[in-house]
């Protein structure tokens, strides 16, 4: 069992209707350039990745033919998002996930994949949301399980703000504990 890092927000330049070649038409995760998906993860059980216009992840590169816009390709992107992005898509079923939130510096969620990486590009859910991998997420109650950086050993600096981390073993088994312990 692997332990990954998703971050759930960033920029995004699919609801800037200023540019046409990116905007796609529908629900929208975007307070402006920003977007927050934590809310829409924790309730429909996934986490996420950006980067929709990339298209399925399964098949090669060259072919975005889901794909809604023409704003950017896979082979256009940096080296390293384009690794994080073949990592996400290798997320296993078992594996465990971790998702911060922007809005409280160093509260993180976590959960485990009950299903691989699947593209799910249109409506009624938000583009921002296509790549995905869906999550029980570990729960307090009623509510889904509050877990701190601080108490991990994790800054919130450094991998903190890459969209996909995958944790060192290390890493790993301190998630483990500390939700164990819970």
């Amino acid at each position: 069992m692997d332990v990954h890092f998703v971050r759930a927000n960033g920029p995004t330049l699919h609801d800037r209707k200023d540019r046409p070649e990116c905007f796609v038409e529908g629900p929208s995760l975007a307070v402006g350039r920003v977007m927050n998906a934590l809310p829409f993860c924790l309730a429909n059980d996934i986490a996420r990745i950006g980067w929709p216009d990339t298209g399925d992840l399964r098949r090669p590169a060259a072919e975005r033919a889901d794909a809604r816009a023409n704003c950017y390709t896979f082979d256009g992107l940096p080296q390293k998002t384009q690794q994080q992005l073949r990592a996400f898509a290798a997320i296993r079923v078992g594996d465990w996930v971790m998702v911060p939130d922007i809005e409280t510096s160093g509260l993180l969620y976590a959960g485990q994949v009950t299903q691989p990486y699947s593209y799910v590009p249109g409506p009624p859910d938000p583009y921002e949301a296509a790549h995905r991998v869906s999550v029980r997420w570990f729960m307090d109650g009623n509510q889904p399980l509050r877990l701190w950086a601080r108490r991990l050993g994790f800054r919130t600096s450094g991998w903190w703000l890459w969209a996909y981390h995958q944790l060192s073993p290390a890493e790993g088994a301190a998630v483990v504990r500390a939700i164990e312990g819970a």
